[in-house]
């Protein structure tokens, strides 16, 4: 009677040669078969572009959810009174960094801010502090140069997380050379 340990283990090794063996054939077909090189790097750029495509998909869409929520809470309305105001900005900030706290709250702990922007008597002052004290992942300042305080906006954004480094790319006259 056979073992089951030898069962494995022939297994294992029938396993190990068959992966071992396409490896070879890859490598081989790689290096000597131009077509094969030639749909391998169609199959990397047409990986790479739908990657880009999907990224500025999900880009644009937060973009969107970002100017919504920004447009309900200008429609929303503000409170007038110079108590109402502060009352408004200190229950916003808190709110905000309490929002903050939770990584998947991002969009609401902006949008707190944004709103404590909003009511806050000098928002260039304000801008400033959040500069140093709020994550730049939660509050960006949009702008398209060095704007004036008046001109700043806060808006609460997490499209701006680090993106893993793009993937260099040989050119072809490095193909060319091997």
């Amino acid at each position: 009677m056979v073992q089951p340990s030898t069962i494995m283990s022939i297994t294992a090794a029938t396993a190990a040669t068959g992966i071992l063996a396409y490896a070879v054939y890859f490598d081989y077909q790689r290096r000597a078969d131009p077509n094969f090189r030639r749909n391998l790097r169609r199959e990397e750029r047409r990986h790479a572009r739908a990657e880009k495509e999907e990224a500025a998909a999900q880009s644009k869409k937060k973009r969107r959810d970002v100017q919504r929520l920004v447009e309900e809470a200008a429609g929303a309305g503000y409170p007038s009174g110079v108590n109402e105001r502060e009352q408004f900005f200190m229950d916003q900030v808190q709110q905000g960094e309490l929002l903050a706290a939770d990584p998947s709250k991002t969009m609401e702990a902006g949008l707190a801010f944004y709103k404590a922007l909003k009511v806050y008597p000098t928002p260039g002052d304000l801008i400033s502090i959040y500069d140093k004290t709020v994550d730049k992942v939660i509050i960006r300042k949009h702008s398209p140069s060095r704007p004036t305080f008046g001109q700043a906006r806060i808006i609460p954004l997490t499209l701006y997380v680090r993106k893993p480094a793009a993937r260099i790319r040989r050119s072809s006259r490095d193909d060319r050379l091997r």
